[in-house]
C-alpha cells in the first residue's frame, strides 16, 4: 500500500492534483471515494453558488468516477456560507449557514 500525503514533496498541499498526477503517469484512475468537493476536485472553495457551479460541471462523474460518502460533520462546505471567515461572529457565521439551507420540495 502507498500513501501520498499532504506535505510530502515540496508542492503537495490540500490540494490533491499533483498527488494525483503521480497515480496518472503509471495508473488509470477509474472510481474516486470522498467525504468532501476537495476529495474530487481542487476547485471546491468558493461560494456556495461556485461550489454549486463545480458540482453541476461535473454532474456525469458523480455516482459513476466520483462517490461521495457524506460527512455532515466536517468539511469545506461547512464555512463556504460565511467565505471561510472565521474572524466573523460565532452568531454571524450560523445564520450564514441557515440562511444557505433549501427545504427539500414536496412529494406529490
Amino acid at each position: 500500500d502507498t500513501l501520498l500525503t499532504k506535505g510530502e514533496q515540496d508542492d503537495w498541499g490540500s490540494a490533491k492534483a499533483t498527488r494525483w498526477a503521480v497515480v496518472a503517469k503509471d495508473y488509470r484512475i477509474l472510481l474516486m471515494l470522498g467525504d468532501n468537493l476537495g476529495d474530487f476536485t481542487d476547485s471546491y472553495k468558493g461560494s456556495p453558488a461556485e461550489r454549486q457551479a463545480v458540482y453541476e460541471a461535473n454532474a456525469d462523474k458523480w455516482g459513476r468516477e466520483w462517490i461521495a460518502l457524506p460527512n455532515p460533520g466536517y468539511g469545506s462546505w461547512e464555512s463556504a456560507p460565511f467565505g471561510h471567515d472565521y474572524s466573523l461572529p460565532e452568531d454571524e457565521r450560523v445564520q450564514m449557514k441557515r440562511d444557505q439551507l433549501q427545504p427539500w420540495p414536496e412529494r406529490p
